[in-house]
């Protein structure tokens, strides 16, 4: 009989469980001796498993200090992580059976009205986000659906981010995801629901 894995729930336990899976992520460090190998800028994050998150922008290298000391301050634990500068977008994973399918990448903030498709992305970067998505879908081991955030800086995408349980909202990302690789907002939640 094998265990239930249980989805993490902590913004730290989610990059650990991706970084563990070779999914890539922006470097972060949980020891002061180790921050200076996240570089700048940064956030350092209060790591609390539930309630509000203590998040401080770090820009120079001597306000490390003082952002882990403000961390500390409502959660013994920290995480500093690089803050990745590049283009945002999003791409939603659904699961079909067993088997994990990533939908179309959009846009995270629109570059013009009712524009939702990164149609300006090369189909390999396309590709490359695809895959990542699965991979971090995979790795959280999420049973239904899921919305990653990620960040193409250059020609590198990292995830920042998942959504285990996105809205199913018509103007949601995971959504818009969804609408662009053919699906209906009816199929959809038909699916997970």
């Amino acid at each position: 009989m094998s265990a239930k894995r249980r989805v993490p729930s902590d913004e730290y336990s989610v990059f650990e469980s991706l970084r563990k899976k070779g999914v890539a992520v922006p470097p972060f460090a949980t020891v002061v001796a180790e921050v200076g190998a996240v570089g700048i800028p940064a956030v350092v994050i209060a790591r609390n498993a539930s309630g509000a998150h203590t998040r401080t922008m770090v820009v120079r290298y001597g306000d490390i200090v003082p952002a882990v000391a403000h961390a500390t301050r409502t959660s013994p634990q920290f995480f500093m992580q690089r803050h990745i500068v590049g283009h945002e977008v999003v791409c939603g994973v659904i699961m079909d059976g067993k088997k994990i399918i990533p939908l179309v990448p959009v846009e995270a903030i629109p570059r013009a009205l009712h524009e939702s498709s990164a149609w300006h992305m090369k189909s390999a970067m396309a590709d490359a986000i695809q895959h990542l998505a699965k991979a971090a879908h995979a790795a959280l081991g999420t049973k239904t659906h899921s919305c990653v955030r990620l960040v193409v800086a250059g020609s590198t995408p990292y995830v920042v981010g998942v959504d285990v349980a996105p809205p199913l909202t018509r103007t949601g990302l995971f959504m818009r995801s969804a609408m662009l690789a053919g699906f209906t907002e009816e199929e959809i939640k038909e699916s997970i629901i």
